[in-house]
């Protein structure tokens, strides 16, 4: 078996940036470091639309310090950004274009309805979703172009190359994915709880057939949000009830820890069942180096998710 070299991601919220360094026990992970910077306000404001970086000297800065914390001589990371900045949509063909050219115009025509921006200031990534009976269904995400080079732009002012860019959400669904994969079996909704936003995200065999992004300010709101999700589930995606529901809360700053119990118990009281908590599987399948991230798995899932994409040691 080799070993692949230790590596470091990057995750930026509202209110924090925070960085992992993972290295591999034979082939399983383990967590070398972490740190994390307290954001000063207004520093960054993530959204699909308008600048993000309000102080770019002050988060390359924080950016750096944590980066250095934890590895010196490190130029190149993966960056896990906000779900918020991004459009992500599922897009069904019947029939798939034989050109990647053709598939990727295709795409982009189709994700015009709602965007708010140009396809011509977009930039796009997308991947295969579920193998239909006729057909294929893609995961789509586009972001505009200037907030992604924005992104890019504070990276290179520190000294470091983002490598993979990609956004939060997916990664926390990849950690658990790589680390635990028994746990995603038939139907699985993921709730991800970060900043004034969360992610509802329903994986069935673990394929995404479900995506969406909301603010939510409030408890209440957040589980709206999810009767609508659970609604929608059942009546246009054939669902009866899900085999497992997987709860991350990244940061939610705005809630009183009370209400983050709340939060909890009103989830519990909804699917009648124990929630499954993102961090706590993590805890269990990776090995921690450091003695310091032990509480920290919830709001690490992210960087850690990005790192184990394709990472693991190969014959």
């Amino acid at each position: 078996m080799t070993t692949p070299a230790p590596c470091i991601a990057v995750s930026l919220t509202r209110r924090e940036v925070r960085a992992i360094r993972i290295s591999w026990d034979g082939d399983r992970p383990a967590i070398e470091g972490c740190a994390s910077v307290t954001l000063p306000q207004n520093t960054l404001i993530p959204n699909i639309n308008s600048a993000n970086v309000i102080d770019s000297a002050g988060l390359s800065g924080a950016i750096k310090d944590v980066v250095q914390d934890l590895c010196s001589d490190s130029k190149r990371v993966g960056l896990v950004l906000p779900d918020v900045v991004a459009k992500v949509a599922l897009i069904q063909f019947d029939e798939v274009p034989g050109r990647s050219r053709d598939l990727h115009q295709m795409l982009g025509w189709r994700m015009t309805n709602g965007l708010p921006f140009s396809m011509d200031d977009a930039q796009m990534a997308y991947e295969d979703g579920t193998a239909l009976e006729v057909g294929q269904e893609f995961v789509v995400s586009i972001m505009k172009r200037m907030i992604v080079k924005e992104y890019e732009e504070v990276f290179l002012q520190a000294g470091i190359r983002p490598g993979l860019i990609d956004l939060g959400t997916f990664n926390v669904i990849n950690s658990v994915l790589k680390v635990s994969p028994e746990v995603v079996t038939g139907d699985c909704l993921f709730i991800q709880i970060a900043d004034e936003f969360c992610t509802l995200v329903v994986v069935r065999d673990s394929d995404v057939i479900f995506f969406r992004n909301r603010s939510t300010g409030s408890v209440d709101e957040l589980l709206e949000l999810v009767h609508q999700t659970s609604m929608y589930y059942r009546d246009r995606l054939a669902g009866a009830e899900f085999e497992s529901v997987l709860l991350n809360i990244e940061s939610s700053e705005q809630w009183s820890l009370s209400e983050n119990i709340e939060v909890r118990v009103q989830l519990e009281k909804r699917f009648k069942s124990s929630l499954t908590s993102v961090g706590e599987v993590l805890r269990h399948g990776i090995s921690d180096k450091s003695n310091f991230c032990i509480e920290n798995f919830d709001s690490l899932a992210a960087p850690l998710g990005i790192l184990l994409r394709g990472s693991f040691p190969v014959a």
